[in-house]
């Protein structure tokens, strides 16, 4: 791995100065991807609210997403002075053609978080279980032929034995729970692509990343803000836990990602009574990973002028 670059390519531990430069140079080439995706060949209806099955059901629905809330309440200001650290761990690459032409950008997007996800599980030999999934498994039956797909390939999917890379169908098809969980049309697999030299590259920068335990796609919710997180590691010698974050499109504010980080590390500390050390982003497009402490008086400070 290298060393710490200046800013995207930068200093350690530097402070920001200027916002709109530094969200510049850190995000992607292409433009953001956070709208629902539209595709015109299958539009899915998505999973309606009484169909859940995940525990955190009833609470949800009146609980606001910390991504709206950072959008909506939150001041920047409050995080313009935020210090971390930026280094460069591969190569950047750019979206395959058949991306591009398609403009799939979200579902490549998604399909590429729970490749990462699922590959970090395998390595350390976890099942890797995804609510979203989970929750169609539980009623398969209602969404037709997508829903029999993503229970079929659900069950490859979380075994701790099967690698990612063998069975690059069965996780576009999971990828595609993301889509009905959250009642967007549903995208057609063949649509979004990746190279696998490049999913190789990714796949040697993870390797370096050992821990003893970790969870996946966990659910966090405190103070009437709800959230979800890719991955919690733990190194149980040192008792250190880290909020690994994977953002794979381009973001309209890079403020607003490291808070995001930064409220559901609190969320999770609050809600279970375990602190969070370290958080990290990593940004495949970019080939660069973001790591910054956690500041939880500020935050707390943050959630209680929302209360």
């Amino acid at each position: 791995m290298d060393s710490p670059v200046k800013n995207t390519e930068g200093t350690k531990r530097k402070q920001l100065d200027d916002e709109g430069e530094v969200t510049k140079r850190v995000k992607e080439e292409l433009p953001s991807t956070s709208s629902p995706i539209k595709d015109n060949k299958v539009e899915g209806e998505g999973i309606e609210n009484e169909s859940l099955t995940t525990p955190k059901k009833e609470q949800a629905q009146s609980s606001i997403p910390i991504s709206k809330f950072v959008n909506r309440f939150v001041w920047r200001h409050w995080w313009e002075s935020t210090l971390f650290e930026c280094q460069r761990v591969h190569d950047s690459w750019d979206y395959h053609d058949i991306v591009k032409n398609n403009s799939t950008y979200l579902p490549h997007s998604i399909f590429l978080n729970y490749f990462i996800v699922k590959l970090l599980a395998f390595k350390h030999g976890k099942e890797c279980i995804d609510y979203r999934a989970a929750a169609i498994e539980g009623c398969p039956q209602i969404f037709g032929e997508v829903g029999a797909d993503i229970a079929s390939h659900y069950e490859i999917f979380k075994r701790k034995s099967t690698h990612p890379m063998d069975n690059l169908d069965a996780v576009k098809i999971v990828s595609l729970a993301h889509f009905l969980y959250y009642k967007q049309a549903i995208p057609d697999p063949n649509t979004f692509h990746i190279s696998r030299s490049i999913l190789l590259k990714i796949m040697n920068y993870l390797n370096q990343l050992l821990y003893d335990n970790i969870e996946t796609y966990v659910q966090v919710e405190f103070g009437g803000l709800i959230g979800n997180v890719n991955i919690i590691f733990h190194d149980e010698k040192d008792n250190v836990r880290n909020l690994y974050q994977i953002k794979v499109a381009r973001t309209d504010d890079f403020y607003s990602t490291l808070l995001q980080a930064q409220i559901c590390a609190y969320c999770y500390y609050k809600e279970r009574g375990t602190m969070i050390n370290k958080i990290t982003i990593y940004r495949p497009l970019s080939g660069i990973e973001v790591s910054m402490d956690v500041d939880f008086k500020k935050i707390e400070e943050l959630v209680y002028q929302k209360n």
